[in-house]
């Protein structure tokens, strides 16, 4: 694969609503849009986008690192198996990249190679179910809620921790009445408890329709007698991120990772945190880190690539932004998203929105 071209735009996206990254309040949601242009002419299009206060590196940052392999991508010749992913971004550059850019690059390259495939039908057929997510709080929630129920989602995920322990049973009670066993609720505690706030929580929530409580406690060694004292499965998101899988002891008690590909380091390191949690019968979660439609389009496609098509994807961020980089918002049809009429819809994008870099 001969890379001819590198093109950087950059993006400022208004949310509807701010989103909070670590006490910090997040109105915009900045990124870049990378396209390398092969030589018969294709584009793959790629994002980088650093999220406040999670990435180390700041957009200045990842875009001279898009300047300093600008050549290095123009000289070589890239491998299918990078953009396959068996083989590592840095080993085919021979320079590290920062997480955000890895994702932006290998992210190129996947969807450059889709397009080689698109005619053999590697996704006819697929449908990736889309886990809704709320902010809501009360009435708000239970309105989203029966919105989701109508659109034919199966699974929702409600952000607990901020109330008082009894505020977030009760408005996790009432949920589950709402929804009469006909959604599973994931709940994100944001690592919000201690060990016995968590238990007691889950004692007056009651048991059932929990597929899981993303990181419930301060620390990683409670992690196992949390589940050892509630029966509820629990998953790994910032404990992936920050300590890495080497600080889990033991992987029997945990039920899900949550993978943000945006994060992790790009899609090859999503593909290995993918093979671990299989060979530990974890349920693989792709995720987003709030990246416009361009992204969440390709973890949908990379889900299906690798065979996740049955596990409901945390993607329902889109509807965060007053304004797509894409002219079209991905069509989502009973809860779920038909990944064959992705791949044929190329992206086009709303170019008022986007300014050369």
């Amino acid at each position: 694969m001969k890379i001819s071209d590198v093109r950087l735009q950059k993006y400022d996206l208004k949310l509807v609503r701010p989103i909070i990254i670590k006490g910090h309040t997040l109105e915009n949601r900045t990124g870049l849009i990378l396209s390398l242009i092969d030589s018969v002419g294709r584009t793959g299009y790629g994002e980088i986008a650093p999220l406040p206060f999670l990435h180390k590196e700041t957009m200045d940052e990842a875009a001279y690192c898009i300047f300093r392999v600008r050549k290095t991508l123009l000289e070589r010749e890239i491998q299918n198996e990078t953009a396959s992913f068996t083989d590592p971004i840095e080993e085919q550059i021979g320079t590290g990249l920062p997480p955000s850019v890895s994702f932006g690059v290998e992210m190129a390259l996947f969807d450059l190679l889709i397009q080689k495939t698109a005619g053999q039908g590697i996704f006819s057929g697929l449908k990736v179910p889309v886990c809704g997510l709320t902010s809501a709080d009360s009435e708000g929630l239970y309105t989203d809620l029966r919105e989701m129920l109508e659109r034919g989602f199966t699974t929702v995920k409600i952000k607990v921790g901020s109330n008082s322990i009894a505020q977030d049973a009760d408005r996790i009670k009432a949920s589950k009445k709402i929804i009469q066993n006909k959604m599973k609720l994931r709940l994100d505690a944001n690592r919000s408890w201690t060990l016995e706030e968590a238990i007691t929580f889950c004692e007056r929530m009651g048991p059932g329709q929990i597929d899981y409580i993303e990181e419930p406690v301060h620390r990683v060694c409670d992690q196992k007698a949390f589940v050892n004292g509630t029966g509820i499965p629990l998953a790994l998101d910032e404990t992936l991120l920050e300590k890495g899988i080497g600080s889990v002891s033991d992987l029997g008690h945990v039920g899900a990772f949550v993978i943000k590909p945006g994060l992790t380091g790009g899609l090859r390191h999503t593909a290995d945190l993918i093979d671990i949690a299989r060979s530990n019968n974890i349920m693989p979660v792709l995720s987003s880190s709030f990246q416009s439609g361009l992204a969440i389009r390709a973890i949908f496609l990379f889900a299906g690539e690798r065979g996740l098509s049955d596990i409901p994807a945390g993607l329902d961020t889109l509807k965060w932004f007053t304004e797509d980089c894409l002219a079209h918002r991905i069509p989502v049809v009973n809860g779920s998203v038909n990944l064959q009429q992705l791949l044929e819809q190329r992206p086009c994008f709303n170019e008022r929105l986007l300014v050369d870099s």
